[in-house]
This record gives structure tokens, C-alpha cells and sequence, in this order.
């Protein structure tokens, strides 16, 4: 008698142990089910992030590209009147002008003239005209912010003089303008050369204290200069 208790005893702690194998396989099961619904939201929150983030990114270029849209005749006559009217700058575009929007957004020309009383005394090979980005949704509210010409020949007469003093006193924004890697010809009225300037860099700004200010760096006869 004593036996046969032990023997059920020893069955029923076998099926609880079988019993709790089973519960625990299907707890298993249930939370590597959960797990998977979790891996799967998780999923599709990045997902959704992900789409979001490319489509704002999307939206910046898209916004920050739109000068590129524009005619192009219409950007060169405006880009003109502005420079006039902001620097006193009379500037020509010689070739087509290029969009580019990084680093920032700006108008690029490869070959532009600047003309001082009815004569071509700047030529640049790389201009950049900076704009402001509040509004480029309207063509009308283009506005000129910097420029920057490089690779420049510039070719002075005694009466040219008066064209960097003019700009150094009709600047009033404080907006700059630089020239940068020109070199000046300055010549006589047989138009011969008589001396040369490498003029590393010449900026026009405006200082809310002092004014205008001219800022340069070259070299005549390789002796250095700065001039401010």
C-alpha cells in the first residue's frame, strides 16, 4: 500500500513538472510573439522617422533651389540693378550666370565687366553673388547680400582713381565686397603699363562705428603692403 501511494505521488510531481514545461514553452512562444510585435512597431516608427526626416530634407533643398528656376535674362537684370544701386557698380555678364547653392546660395559668373565711365576696367573670371534666403518663393525679393570677385585684371588710369573711392563712400550696407587674386595694370594714357600690382585682397566694408572702411593686402615691385 505504502508503495503504490509513493508511485502516484511520484506521477503527479511528474505531470506538475511536465505541466510547467508546457506552461513555460508557450510562455516562450507568447513572448517571443510580443517581442516580435515590438521589433515590428519599433520598425515601423523608424520607418515613419525616417520619412519625415527625408522629406524636410527634401523640402530645405527644394526651397533653397528654386533661384535656379528662374529666367535666366531676368536674374542677370536684376542682379545688375542691384549691384548698381546697392555699390555703385556698373557690371556687365558677359556669359550666362549659374545657380549654385552651396556653401551658400549664390549667383556664379565666370566672366563678368565692370565698366567706370564708359570703360571696361575690370574683368573677373570668378564671381560670386551672394543672396539672402528669407524669400526665394518671389523673384521680386531677390536680394544681393555679398560679392565676391576673383581672379580679376583690373587695368587703371590716373583717372580711374576716383572708381575705389567712389565705391568706399557710397557703400552704406554692411554687406562686402571683395576682390581677391587680381592683378592691376596701371597704365598711361597710351594705354603702356607702368607698373604692375599683385593685389592679394581688397575688401570694401561698412562699420557701424567707424564707417567705410577699405581693407588691402598687395605687393608692387614684390614689396608687401597692407592698407586700411
Amino acid at each position: 500500500m505504502f508503495k503504490i501511494n509513493f508511485s502516484k505521488k511520484k506521477f503527479h510531481k511528474l505531470l506538475l513538472s511536465i505541466n510547467r514545461v508546457i506552461e513555460s514553452f508557450f510562455n516562450s512562444l507568447n513572448f517571443l510573439k510580443n517581442k516580435k510585435k515590438e521589433k515590428h512597431i519599433l520598425k515601423t516608427i523608424q520607418n515613419r522617422v525616417l520619412l519625415a526626416i527625408a522629406s524636410f530634407v527634401i523640402l530645405i533643398l527644394s526651397y533653397f533651389s528654386l533661384p535656379g528656376l528662374y529666367d535666366k535674362d531676368s536674374v542677370k537684370s536684376k542682379l545688375e540693378n542691384q549691384i548698381k544701386n546697392k555699390y555703385n557698380l556698373e557690371v556687365s555678364f558677359v556669359d550666362n550666370v549659374s545657380y549654385r547653392l552651396f556653401p551658400k546660395p549664390h549667383f556664379f559668373a565666370s566672366n563678368l565687366n565692370i565698366v567706370h565711365n564708359g570703360n571696361i576696367i575690370i574683368n573677373s573670371n570668378h564671381t560670386k553673388i551672394y543672396v539672402s534666403m528669407k524669400n526665394f518663393f518671389s523673384f521680386d525679393k531677390l536680394n544681393v547680400h555679398n560679392l565676391f570677385l576673383k581672379k580679376n585684371e583690373i587695368n587703371i588710369k590716373k583717372e580711374n582713381l576716383s572708381f575705389f573711392k567712389n565705391i568706399l563712400n557710397f557703400n552704406k550696407s554692411i554687406h562686402n565686397i571683395v576682390f581677391k587674386d587680381s592683378i592691376v595694370f596701371y597704365k598711361n594714357n597710351f594705354d603702356d603699363v607702368i607698373f604692375l600690382i599683385n593685389l592679394e585682397n581688397l575688401k570694401f566694408f561698412y562699420d557701424l562705428e567707424d564707417g567705410n572702411q577699405l581693407n588691402a593686402k598687395y605687393d608692387i615691385f614684390n614689396l608687401p603692403f597692407n592698407f586700411i
